[in-house]
């Protein structure tokens, strides 16, 4: 009897890659140098930023907005972990599992093959 894969499922923004940074880069950039750029999502209290980010909840969706109309947003993001990364394909890199990558990025130009060539 063959023997089924594993199933993993990894998710990537915040997992993988350090979304809230890039984020936080985009925000500075639009609204200027006392937007704080937060490193990882550790300094992370809760996803609805509008409630302790220091912009609004308009000015928040702007940023989404500019993340949806940009060819290259999802490819600029850095790795959280790059030894962990490595580690992780190495290992999970088989016949033995199949891996699933998991997001739930904002529509936008090319946001599956930017999502693909990321990876």
């Amino acid at each position: 009897m063959d023997k089924k894969p594993i199933k993993i499922g990894v998710d990537i923004d915040g997992v993988i890659g350090n979304f809230i940074k890039h984020f936080s880069m985009l925000l500075r950039e639009m609204y200027g140098n006392h937007i704080p750029i937060i490193e990882n999502s550790d300094n992370v209290p809760e996803w609805d930023m509008h409630k302790w980010f220091p912009l609004t909840e308009q000015e928040i969706d702007k940023g989404f907005e500019e993340i949806g109309k940009s060819n290259s947003f999802w490819l600029q993001l850095e790795l959280i972990n790059q030894e962990h990364w490595e580690r992780f394909i190495k290992e999970f890199n088989n016949d033995d599992y199949d891996v699933y990558f998991i997001t739930s990025r904002v529509n936008g130009i090319g946001i599956r093959s930017q999502t693909i060539n990321w990876l």
